[in-house]
C-alpha cells in the first residue's frame, strides 16, 4: 500500500500538475505507512496515529540509525490533515510537491533497506 501511494504522488506530480495538493498528500501517506511497515517488522506497538515524527521517535528507539537520515519527513504531517478538515487552505506550488514526492521515496529507500 505504502508504494502505491508513493506511485501515486509520483504520477500526479509529473503528469496531473494541478494535482499537487492530493501529490503531497500521497507522499505523506506512502511514508507514514512505510514507518508503520518498519515498526510492525520490528514487534513495536504504536497508536492509531498520522503524525510522523512521532513514528520516527519509535524508530529511534529502535535503530537511530534508520531515524538519522529521516529527520526531515516532520514536514510531510501538514499533508495528512490538511485536506481532510475545511479551513485555510493554502495551494500547493510544484516545487513543494517535488519536495514531498522526494522525501517520501528517502523513506522508502531507507526504510526497505532496513527491512532487507
Amino acid at each position: 500500500m505504502a508504494r502505491e501511494d508513493l506511485g501515486a504522488a509520483q504520477y500526479l506530480v509529473e503528469e496531473r500538475k494541478d494535482y499537487y495538493g492530493v501529490a503531497c498528500f500521497h507522499a505523506q501517506q506512502a511514508s507514514e505507512k512505510f514507518l508503520k511497515a518498519y515498526l510492525v517488522n520490528q514487534n513495536i506497538a504504536f497508536p492509531r496515529t498520522h503524525d510522523l515524527e512521532y513514528l520516527l521517535e519509535l524508530i529511534e528507539k529502535d535503530n537511530p540509525a534508520i531515524a538519522e537520515p529521516l529527520q526531515e519527513i516532520s514536514h510531510l504531517n501538514q499533508y495528512a490533515v490538511r485536506s481532510r478538515y475545511p479551513g485555510e487552505y493554502v495551494e500547493i506550488n510544484a516545487e513543494e510537491a517535488m519536495r514531498a514526492l522526494s522525501l517520501a521515496q528517502t523513506v522508502k529507500a531507507v526504510i526497505e533497506a532496513a527491512l532487507l
